[in-house]
């Protein structure tokens, strides 16, 4: 009869040393420990945007630009444009090691989390700092109380100088989210570049014409709920539309003892990035929000990824007009692989004729959904550029 085999493994000889218990590999700490725990307050709370980087070893610095965006922006005419070009990018750097935060060494840095929210929330406070500086810009300071039914206007950012004393105002609106007025991925302004995540490069080439800008900020009152947040954002944006762009506009225009006629309205151009595509078409839908002589005005709009559609305009002819012929859509690639050129003509199908109609679509040659902003910027501005030259020649859209 042959020998029982036990299942349990044969005892360790005493010699042998005994086997330590498998631990996990330590993950590699990121710089700043206090923001490992999410139950305290931000270490930087009492900090506002440079300051508060620098309190976290984080501030911004020029650095090269990678070679595959050398050619990506280009100023429309470099003879107008005091833009520079992406030769050089503000990019946040670590002070003490002197690296560039990446896309690949991004998270080494930067933690999901509070520290990502408090490090984005001083990213763009250093952002709008310099918004504030370079275009002389002030920002309203409105209550975000009240609830769920109302909006608010903080957060959103005008020109020293009257909107009527420009040659045109462009008004730029964020997409859904906690991205604050002229950001567009706090991410991309994290872990790629100011010009690439911000308004910052739209805000110079609008100064080039002597354009007034508005930032305004749809994502003023947060909340848990996406519903919720969606709603909030319609309401903003149209109490910061009435509040910060029309009406100082009806009142430069009203007539006075010495103008007894109205004055016409500096033509204006709207961009709006995902969320605030819809947020703009409702709000220009409603005669109560944008009165006729305002809708007149808005020479163009250009639509990064937006998320409206012209069964917002019934009731309005004049808006599904300019939606259909002054309204530039610019479309990110959808699945693993981007396949097209920035610029390069949209073949729609018949849910998007349905959905858009006629409007012009580019393809924005990315799948990086904020960074439609940035690819498209001389084919937004080329297209601004000729829909203001025919409401100045002919009066009408082509």
């Amino acid at each position: 009869m042959g020998q029982r085999l036990s299942s349990r493994p044969a005892p360790s000889s005493p010699s042998s040393p005994p086997k330590s218990p498998k631990l996990d590999t330590p993950r590699k700490p990121v710089p700043l420990s206090p923001f490992l725990s999410s139950k305290s307050p931000p270490p930087t709370a009492c900090f506002r945007g440079a300051a508060g980087l620098a309190e976290l070893g984080l501030c911004y610095r020029l650095s090269p630009a990678p070679p595959h965006l050398s050619f990506q922006y280009q100023p429309v005419d470099p003879a107008l444009s005091a833009a520079r070009p992406a030769a050089e990018l503000t990019r946040l750097t670590h002070i003490q090691s002197g690296t560039t935060l990446t896309p690949g060494n991004f998270r080494t840095y930067v933690s999901q989390g509070v520290m990502y929210d408090e490090v984005g929330r001083l990213a763009s406070e250093h952002i709008q700092g310099i918004f504030e500086a370079e275009f002389d810009l002030v920002r309203v300071a409105g209550t975000t109380g009240g609830g769920t039914q109302v909006g608010s206007v903080d957060g959103c950012w005008v020109p020293r100088l009257p909107l009527s004393s420009f040659a045109g105002l462009l008004v730029v609106v964020p997409g859904k989210g906690k991205v604050q007025a002229g950001i567009w991925g706090r991410e991309l302004c994290m872990s790629h570049s100011i010009e690439e995540g911000s308004a910052l490069l739209h805000l110079r080439e609008a100064r080039a014409r002597g354009w007034g800008v508005v930032l305004l900020n749809p994502n003023a009152k947060q909340d848990r709920s996406t519903f919720v947040q969606t709603k909030l954002g319609y309401l903003s944006f149209d109490l910061q539309w009435r509040e910060v762009v029309v009406a100082p506009l009806l009142s430069a225009a009203a007539p006075s003892p010495s103008s007894p006629t109205p004055q016409p309205h500096p033509p204006i151009f709207v961009l709006a990035h995902s969320q605030a595509g819809a947020q703009v078409a409702k709000t220009l839908a409603d005669p109560a929000s944008t009165p006729a002589s305002v809708l007149d005005a808005v020479a163009a709009l250009a639509m990064t990824d937006g998320t409206h559609g012209l069964w917002q305009c019934e009731g309005r002819p004049a808006l599904a007009e300019k939606l259909v012929h002054a309204t530039l859509y610019c479309r990110s690639t959808p699945g693993e692989n981007c396949v097209h050129r920035v610029g390069e003509r949209h073949e729609p199908d018949e849910y998007w004729l349905r959905r858009f109609g006629a409007m012009r679509t580019v393809w924005a040659g990315t799948r990086n959904h904020p960074f439609t902003n940035f690819t498209c910027l001389t084919t937004i501005f080329a297209f601004f550029d000729e829909k203001g030259a025919a409401l100045e020649t002919e009066g009408e859209f082509n």
